[in-house]
């Protein structure tokens, strides 16, 4: 059996209407009602309609192309599994509005960066979690760029209307952890990976003084932190487990520990108090698979996504939008 292309002529024909009625419906410019847009948006999905993104992209010179640039790598672990679930909800909604994705490589960026910038044929960027380097070489070409970063590092943008932040606050969330343990007179400690010269972070810096200003008696004595090496985390785990049985809250600052604990907790190398609660700061739930029950630190991929699509498309059809998105985070207990 072969497949038979659908166009909009037939879609008229199916509803009795004129074809105009239907171009309009699909392309979102022109009069037409909303009784009437409804059908044929509804019949255009049921008889697999797909746009002629080229035949668009000619009419509006244009490529009718977004590039999507995201760590899928496995020297990332926990953002690679996030980028692709983010890529997969981001190419879906692209092509439901039109536009065809084009995931970009970095290897071919950084061999060869001007012949790669050259022949790039995009009318738009979406970078997820990307460094100010990457997004400097892309707003070389011209083109409007939208950064989705899942942590709250508000850069000033100033008059640059080619970049558009979309970042996650997660103060919404801490706080509401910290109420949640003072509510229920939880004894709380946070562990997780230390920053440079085994400092705290930026991040455990902002942790802390949230915390803190809620609990007085909490203090550095309860925060553990072990170095960032890929190769030696449960072995690191294992100096501090002595000290997580004197806490009945234990605050995971990452997404990945979740696993190793979960390992340590099944081999029976570490047994948490009764009653112990776990709560890790999660920028996606694929930690679901973890068997030891736990809250977590999260946000709506989906809305991050729907708005990283709504910006680079307004920014290509040279709509007016805003050049900073703040999305919160909240605390989630999946019931």
């Amino acid at each position: 059996m072969t497949n038979t292309v659908v166009n909009q002529k037939q879609i008229a024909a199916t509803l009795g209407i004129s074809q105009i009625h239907v171009s309009r419906a699909l392309s979102g410019k022109g009069y037409v009602s909303d009784a009437i847009r409804d059908r044929v948006l509804r019949t255009a999905e049921k008889m697999g309609y797909q746009p002629n993104l080229l035949a668009r992209g000619l009419a509006r010179k244009k490529s009718m192309n977004v590039g999507l640039l995201f760590p899928l790598d496995n020297r990332f672990l926990g953002y690679g599994i996030l980028g692709s679930a983010v890529l997969f909800m981001q190419s879906h909604n692209l092509l439901k509005a039109g536009y065809n994705p084009v995931i970009l490589s970095k290897q071919f960026l950084f061999e060869n960066t001007d012949a790669y910038l050259a022949n790039l044929q995009v009318d738009g960027i979406i970078a997820f979690s990307m460094t100010g380097y990457f997004l400097n070489i892309f707003k070389k070409t011209g083109k409007p760029v939208v950064s989705m970063y899942p942590q709250y590092q508000f850069k000033k943008t100033g008059n640059d209307n080619r970049l558009i932040h979309i970042l996650v606050d997660k103060k919404s969330g801490i706080t509401e952890l910290a109420e949640y343990t003072k509510k229920q007179k939880k004894k709380l400690c946070i562990i997780g990976f230390h920053g440079t010269q085994e400092k705290f972070s930026d991040t455990h810096n902002s942790y802390f003084k949230i915390i803190s200003s809620l609990h007085p008696d909490f203090s550095v004595r309860d925060v553990f932190l072990i170095p960032r090496n890929v190769h030696g985390i449960q072995h690191n785990l294992n100096k501090i487990i002595k000290h997580l049985k004197n806490y009945s809250l234990i605050f995971i600052s990452n997404h990945i520990l979740p696993v190793y604990l979960q390992q340590m907790i099944t081999a029976g190398s570490f047994r948490p108090v009764k009653n112990t609660e776990f709560v890790y700061d999660a920028v996606l739930p694929f930690t679901d698979t973890v068997n030891v029950e736990m809250k977590r630190i999260t946000y709506s991929l989906e809305e991050m996504t729907r708005i990283g699509n709504n910006c680079v498309i307004s920014a290509i059809e040279k709509k007016g939008i805003e050049k900073n998105y703040i999305i919160p985070s909240y605390l989630y207990h999946k019931k």
